[in-house]
């Protein structure tokens, strides 16, 4: 039997088992979808990442803290303060060192009380690091004299721009709670807002400056939260190349007796790769079970078809047709099926990551950070599902893969039935 003959009979018998047909693509086209869905979505997260990332840190800049990439130990007790930056300034290739203070604070957000980060820093020396520091609306204050905040888009608007919480000219009072004994104690203060940032987009990592925060002068940051103690420094090289990065992280690290951690962008987008990909590894094999499952629903089938059509294939090898050919028609079916249920999949995967992707972006998820949902001052996260060319053949491999290779004994034993039996059988 000629392969064109073995495709035409294959499609006509799916044409004629339409019921079963579609129940069969059904369970592939859940399976790709799944697999589409999740990791075009993780995808588009991880670029979304990297590209705030890459913006809000220079190549140039590394961050020294006594935490590691996303934070550390800190039994030992030790902190950095804000005299260290002439150690840290001594060092060769260190072309400036810029201390930030961090706090966590409330304000008032569309009539809540909404915990934020207060980030105390150098406005003139800041702005030298990071392009993504500069004022949509009013300017930033370069004068250390100056005592007004400089927030973040999040802070100044909704997501949608429908509701404008703090404009330039505003005052705003952050509350700072410390516990002093045995008591907590609130202190108060406030200031008007200077400049609203450009809007970065979801959270910045490395340092850089993001939507959520407030920014404040260093000098008053000391004076309000009554400390010397710095968050971090931001240390901005005179080279971004590979071995000037590590020998100034040695000479920094071996300055404060390795109890400070350097982290460069390098090591930050690594890290963040190789959580990627074992989300990715995790998520996959949750889709996998789907397929595995619409598989042996297709081996069950089959099964039921091939005792269906019992007296079909005799009467198939009674006109000749060998076992090969038996068995080819069959397979046909199957990749038709997983075919036709990879390319429907792909599609509805597509549809349901753009789904949630809207839903993310547009507030409905992590909206602020009380998690009150709603529009929230924090917005949504900023994501596009990205769907590429590998990701569409590895959809299309594993459906007619998965498809075949549970059908090949419900067609290895349709090949081995006996003419004269398969005619006799009711």
């Amino acid at each position: 039997m000629k392969l064109v003959d073995i495709i035409k009979f294959s499609g006509s018998s799916i044409k004629t088992q339409k019921s079963r047909t579609m129940l069969t693509v059904l369970g592939v086209l859940i399976g790709i979808a799944a697999i589409i869905a999740l990791l075009s979505l993780s995808n588009g997260f991880q670029v979304s990442m990297t590209e705030q990332f890459e913006t809000g840190f220079s190549t140039k800049v590394v961050q020294v803290s006594t935490g590691g990439v996303f934070g550390g130990d800190d039994s030992d007790d030790f902190t950095l303060i804000l005299d260290d930056i002439d150690t840290i300034k001594s060092i060769e290739h260190v072309e400036m060192a810029v201390p930030v203070i961090q706090k966590m604070v409330t304000i008032e957000i569309d009539g809540e009380d909404t915990s934020i980060i207060v980030y105390g820093v150098d406005f003139e020396d800041y702005s030298l690091l990071f392009e993504g520091f500069s004022a949509e609306k009013g300017e930033i204050p370069l004068n250390a004299e100056n005592d007004e905040f400089v927030i973040g888009y999040s802070i100044h608007a909704s997501s949608t721009d429908e509701i404008i919480y703090y404009n330039v000219g505003d005052d705003i009072e952050i509350t700072w709670s410390t516990r002093e004994g045995t008591t907590f104690k609130e202190y108060n203060y406030k200031s008007s807002v200077a400049a609203i940032l450009s809007e970065v987009g979801g959270m910045s990592m490395g340092g850089g400056p993001n939507d959520n925060g407030i920014y404040m002068p260093i000098d008053d940051a000391m004076d309000f939260f009554d400390t010397e103690e710095v968050s971090t420094f931001l240390v901005l090289l005179d080279d971004d190349s590979e071995e000037i990065i590590t020998a100034v992280s040695e000479d920094i690290e071996e300055a404060f007796q390795d109890k400070v951690s350097v982290i460069s962008s390098t090591q930050l987008l690594s890290t963040i790769g190789g959580v990627f990909d074992i989300m990715e590894i995790f998520l996959g094999g949750i889709a996998g079970i789907a397929l595995i499952v619409a598989g042996i629903g297709i081996m069950n089938i089959m099964i039921v078809s091939i005792l269906e059509r019992t007296r079909e294939i005799g009467i198939l090898k009674s006109l000749g047709l060998k076992n090969q050919s038996i068995l080819s028609i069959f397979l046909f079916e199957s990749i038709l099926i997983g075919l036709i249920g990879s390319v429907l999949g792909i599609v509805v995967g597509w549809i349901i990551a753009n789904l949630f992707s809207v839903i993310l972006s547009g507030g409905g998820f992590m909206t602020g950070m009380g998690g009150d949902g709603g529009d929230g001052f924090m917005g949504g996260i900023s994501m596009t599902p990205v769907l590429d060319l590998p990701l569409i053949f590895q959809a299309l491999f594993f459906g007619i893969g998965v498809a075949v290779i549970f059908s090949l004994y419900p067609a290895w034993r349709a090949s081995r039935l006996e003419p004269v039996k398969a005619l006799r059988y009711e």
